[in-house]
């Protein structure tokens, strides 16, 4: 831990684990969450069927790590999803040509603030006293998507 009372947190972009799993060419490379259960399912059968490695990517809210009220755990990983801050695809082979996106909205405009889902967390209370920290985020995000060829706009 950094010394002193506070840390403003890691001021580096997080690493894409699943991305550089599928640089590597795994057969089958995917992002999920446990907000979205039928796509989170899906994925889990589709890898184990893989003939060779498999890698899925879990978007899971961690109750005290992330300090939210546990009954808001599902809540937080559909806003995940919902505000673009954690993408759902699938990459077969590394092939980043064809990447199966799942719940991406068709004009590329994310309907809710990241806000919303930063505000529920008490991990990430202090970005709200720097926005352009939360503007940085939303820099990184669209990064992210622009890796993953898509375009996006971010509330």
């Amino acid at each position: 831990s950094p010394p002193g009372k506070y840390s403003i947190g890691e001021d580096k972009p997080k690493k894409w684990v699943a991305l550089i799993a599928a640089a590597h060419q795994i057969p089958y490379v995917a992002t999920a969450s446990i907000g979205d259960p039928y796509d989170f399912y899906r994925k889990m059968k589709k890898a184990a069927s893989v003939d060779g490695p498999a890698f899925v990517q879990v978007l899971a809210p961690c109750v005290p790590g992330w300090r939210t009220p546990p009954e808001k755990t599902v809540e937080i990983a559909k806003l995940a999803i919902e505000t673009g801050l954690w993408p759902l695809f699938e990459i077969e082979n590394g092939d980043f040509h064809n990447i199966k996106f799942q719940r991406f909205p068709k004009d590329g405009k994310f309907k809710k603030p990241i806000e919303d889902y930063l505000r529920l967390q008490g991990r990430f209370k202090h970005l709200f006293k720097k926005p352009e920290a939360i503007e940085e985020l939303k820099r990184q995000i669209k990064e992210v998507w622009r890796i993953l060829g898509k375009e996006v706009e971010l509330l």
